[in-house]
């Protein structure tokens, strides 16, 4: 019961009630003093909430509702462990591209890329699949460009050339766009992660 008098839009119910009582004490128009349009208008509102209301809760029903196929539960971990979040959070995006990446690290998203591309990757879920080819792109984009900037350092690290002035002006110029295409492949790898979630692909 409790619950229901928290739902603000139960109020509307008290409107006729405040239009009829200032009708009759500070005379709004009478349109207002007409009880039968008063209660119309209410039922109007509350039908229109109501009904938001219900497709609220029944996307929510489909959602919890919702069993992923076991194979793509699979196709998902496949992915997923083939990346490594935690390492291409920690070693490429939040990294600096200024000191380069760890070669690993760069290899992992190399991976996830010819793995996103196989045919046997595809779910049976299409907006997943758009989900995964929209972060494989991103991650794709980012490899490209990388290529072209980055060159084999030491102790397994890809840094950006600095050993001349015309290499360290390349390289000030590469920075803040390999820095920028990171934060957009893990800006489209969260939103993976959370469809995944909601749609309980990891339970």
């Amino acid at each position: 019961m409790n619950k229901l008098l928290n739902k603000w839009y139960l109020g509307l119910i008290l409107i006729p009630f405040i239009i009829n009582l200032l009708t009759n004490t500070i005379g709004l128009p009478d349109l207002f003093k007409n009880w039968t349009i008063t209660l119309l208008a209410t039922l109007l509102f509350i039908i229109i909430i109501l009904v938001t209301k219900l497709i609220e809760f029944s996307k929510k029903i489909r959602a919890f509702e919702f069993k992923p196929k076991e194979s793509d539960k699979r196709i998902v971990k496949r992915l997923i462990t083939t990346l490594d979040i935690n390492i291409f959070h920690r070693e490429v995006m939040e990294q600096d591209s200024w000191y380069g990446y760890k070669q690993d690290a760069i290899g992992k998203t190399l991976e996830f890329v010819e793995e996103c591309e196989l045919l046997s990757n595809r779910t049976s879920d299409k907006k997943l699949n758009k989900l995964i080819l929209n972060t494989k792109n991103a991650i794709e984009e980012f490899n490209s460009y990388s290529a072209t900037q980055l060159c084999g350092g030491k102790e397994n690290w890809y840094t950006l050339a600095k050993d001349t002035s015309f290499n360290i002006e390349s390289a000030k110029k590469a920075r803040p766009i390999m820095n920028s295409q990171t934060d957009i492949a893990f800006a489209k790898l969260t939103i993976l992660l959370d469809y995944l979630k909601y749609r309980n692909y990891f339970e």
